[in-house]
């Protein structure tokens, strides 16, 4: 037989040579089978999505009108107290920091909106489609399977009927096999068929609904957070108010640096005692074989500070001396 028209080797080769080589349920693995129990999983995956946004949404629109309440507040600190002699500079400044908060407020708002309108609602809607489109392709893939089965039960039973004559017509007892055949070829596609077009459903609407309209989220989202750093730049209103006010991050930045040079201390410190405590073992260990004067006279270990480098090191100046001295 040509190689060329040898049947795939994941399968064994059927009475039909063509039909050998249709799609087949045996040729997919069970990540690309999507039962209704997982069809009703990922489904709930998304509604869990969609609930998630919706809180994120009215987060979003809390955030608004707490920062709109906080400019109001700001402004009133200068013009609920008239008589406090405030400099153009003060003024000015709670002033723009107020406006700024108005525009985070405005552009939380419009966020939470598009949220909804951009986003929530539109998978929603794409998602009720693929659930009627699920619903209809499991519907006829259930009467062809049915169908199909029902014939192919109704042939086994004529292929019983010629096996129990007594003289077997070997031709029609041949085709008989070979439609039963074709009909098992038959169903195995309809599955093939419905397995791939349930696939190709779910990973169209991830690929043509929920990436586009994830990505228009976060295209907003970014237009809005980098509109609103814009006004940090410079010309953009909060130059002379940013100029007499502290870097926050840098503070923190500092005190950062800070625990990180008391770690490397620490470690130092602990090195240094250790190579320290060494020498003076070595030192002991060459005096047993000296003579000493006074045997009894004990030698006393030098105060060892392990928060300043310097006075240690002055300290072991004066150990060695008294070794030398001994």
């Amino acid at each position: 037989m040509n190689s060329d028209n040898a049947a795939p080797a994941s399968r064994q080769t059927s009475l039909n040579t063509f039909t050998s080589f249709s799609p087949s349920v045996l040729d997919m693995s069970s990540n690309d089978i999507i039962t209704t129990t997982d069809f009703k999983h990922i489904t709930n995956t998304y509604e869990e999505l969609f609930k998630t946004a919706t809180n994120l949404q009215a987060a979003l629109e809390a955030v608004s009108a707490a920062a709109n309440q906080f400019g109001q507040a700001l402004e009133q600190c200068i013009s609920e107290c008239p008589k406090v002699n405030n400099t153009t500079m003060v003024e000015d400044g709670i002033s723009n920091a107020a406006g700024l908060q108005y525009i985070m407020a405005s552009n939380h708002q419009i966020l939470g909106r598009m949220m909804h309108t951009s986003f929530i609602e539109p998978l929603q809607q794409e998602l009720i489609k693929l659930k009627v489109e699920y619903g209809q392709n499991h519907s006829y893939y259930q009467q062809e399977i049915k169908s199909k089965s029902k014939l192919l039960k109704e042939h086994e039973a004529e292929n019983l009927k010629l096996r129990k004559k007594k003289t077997r017509d070997l031709n029609k007892y041949k085709n008989n096999l070979l439609s039963l055949t074709n009909q098992l070829d038959d169903i195995d596609r309809v599955k093939y068929e419905y397995y791939h077009e349930i696939n190709a459903l779910v990973a169209g609407y991830n690929r043509e609904h929920l990436l586009t309209r994830t990505g228009g989220l976060v295209r907003a989202e970014l237009e809005i957070y980098e509109s609103i750093a814009k006004k940090g730049w410079s010309g953009g209103g909060l130059d002379q108010l940013l100029s007499v006010s502290p870097d926050l991050f840098e503070i923190n930045g500092e005190a950062g640096v800070e625990d990180i040079i008391d770690e490397a201390t620490l470690e130092l410190t602990e090195r240094d005692d250790q190579q320290e405590q060494e020498e003076v073992e070595e030192a002991q260990e060459e005096g047993k074989n000296e003579t000493v004067e006074d045997p009894d006279e004990s030698f006393s270990l030098p105060i060892v500070s392990t928060t300043n480098t310097l006075l240690r090191k002055l300290h072991k100046d004066n150990k060695i001396d008294t070794i030398q001295n001994i």
